[in-house]
């Protein structure tokens, strides 16, 4: 392979995979079938979706009747995931209250109970902190937090307001890792 073919492959735009988002939420939801036939009605048919979700693309400064399909489907898998409860989104200065009851309303901690006590949380930090220490307190348990990127969807007004998290396991995470950079997206640690 030449320099320039290299170079094209490089910066051309990933194709978009469906099969690899329908494995990606798939393991998120534990295949949820309610879910995932949602899922698979945003990938199929993205203007649709993007139509009647209106507002998950306005409040984040996307226009939906001109946003690509490309983003619509990422963005709008996530937002199934948190409308199922396998994901929560969190705003950049969410205070602890919050942040703990929502947490631990993410199916995966409340099914398993896995939410440490609140005075195992040390409350005088931000949310990074707050990752770390329920992280922490999971210890060996192979669970971790992840995170999805939207903001690299976002006009830059809307960069970093908010964080959309998921629970996994750190074998889980490193598989849809690998999955979303196949698609040309980006799932990590939060």
């Amino acid at each position: 392979m030449g320099l320039f073919s290299k170079l094209k492959n490089k910066n051309s735009k990933p194709m978009d995979n469906d099969s690899v988002y329908k494995e990606i939420f798939s393991m998120i939801s534990d295949n949820d079938e309610k879910a995932m036939a949602e899922i698979t009605e945003c990938l199929e048919k993205p203007r649709l979706y993007a139509r009647d979700n209106y507002d998950v693309f306005d409040t984040k400064g996307l226009v939906p009747t001109t946003v690509s399909d490309f983003k619509v489907k990422w963005l709008g898998c996530i937002q199934i995931m948190v409308k199922y409860g396998y994901a929560r989104e969190f705003g950049a200065k969410i205070d602890f209250d919050d942040f703990y009851k929502q947490f631990g309303e993410l199916k995966i901690v409340s099914e398993r109970g896995i939410i440490p006590p609140e005075d195992e949380i040390y409350l005088d930090y931000e949310i990074n902190s707050w990752i770390s220490c329920i992280e922490h307190f999971w210890g060996k348990s192979g669970m971790c937090v992840g995170e999805f990127d939207i903001n690299s969807i976002l006009p830059d007004d809307y960069k970093g307001r908010s964080r959309t998290v998921f629970v996994c396991t750190v074998e889980q995470l490193e598989k849809l890792s690998r999955l979303a950079a196949d698609a040309g997206r980006k799932i990590d640690r939060a």
